[in-house]
């Protein structure tokens, strides 16, 4: 495997974007809005999805003046791309704070989210994880069918203490050792619909009832596969970066 750049673990990340980005821009550019409530997300996102169906000139507006917020952001604090890990439709991952008072005519202005102390990529730097320990606030991003008990396992992999490599390889090693023996079944369930989606070693990936769960034996469930989708690809991160 070849791996073009070894930094995969950051400190101190500072997140930027635009808060209820659409809703404020057109909130500040004279729309009708009133038909909107501010405080509830979803209902809010689906007004605006609607507005935006079938009006090609609505849907320019708010792409473009949204591109050109982060744009005057990043270009009037002379961020460099090395500076920027992430750049997202709204927003961006910095490892330098900006100043967010430039004063300028756009209809939104982009505001300072978060500040991760730690902040890990995978080794294909597709999925992310990051810890604001101020806000206890965790970031996890990319992870494919993400569920509450792997969540609560990526918070012990922020919690390594990262200053020490010898401290990393055995946190690593027993948090690798806990997910091939633990008892606790829960950790494998990942939720869908009224049941619960789980990889067997024998018939792969299956698709069951609580109680039918409640009959398995914990010796069923491929591990192997898990790790594989979940742990690994931040695992081999970390060892790659320290090493």
């Amino acid at each position: 495997m070849t791996i073009p750049n070894k930094q995969f673990i950051y400190k101190n990340i500072y997140s930027y974007d635009i808060p209820s980005c659409h809703y404020n821009i057109l909130k500040n550019s004279d729309y009708d809005i009133s038909h909107i409530d501010p405080n509830n997300k979803i209902a809010r996102n689906i007004a605006i999805g609607k507005m935006m169906i079938n009006n090609p000139t609505l849907i320019k507006f708010l792409r473009n003046t949204t591109t050109e917020i982060v744009d005057f952001y990043i270009n009037n604090n002379f961020l460099s791309p090395k500076d920027i890990l992430l750049k997202q439709y709204d927003g961006f991952y910095s490892t330098k704070s900006i100043n967010t008072n430039i004063i300028h005519n756009f209809p939104a202005k982009i505001k300072l989210k978060n500040l991760y102390d730690i902040f890990i990529f995978s080794i294909n730097k597709k999925m992310y994880l990051g810890l604001d320990c101020h806000q206890n606030d965790i970031l996890i991003k990319g992870i494919p069918a993400r569920y509450d008990e792997i969540d609560k396992f990526y918070k012990k992999v922020l919690n390594i203490n990262f200053l020490n490599s010898k401290s990393i390889v055995q946190t690593l090693k027993k948090l690798k050792y806990y997910f091939f023996n633990t008892d606790k079944i829960n950790l494998f369930m990942i939720p869908t619909e009224k049941k619960y989606k789980i990889f067997t070693k024998e018939y792969g990936e299956l698709t069951f009832s609580k109680k039918a769960i409640d009959l398995m034996g914990i010796d069923e469930i491929d591990r192997i596969k898990y790790f594989e989708i979940y742990l690994e690809p931040f695992f081999k991160s970390i060892i790659y970066h320290v090493f």
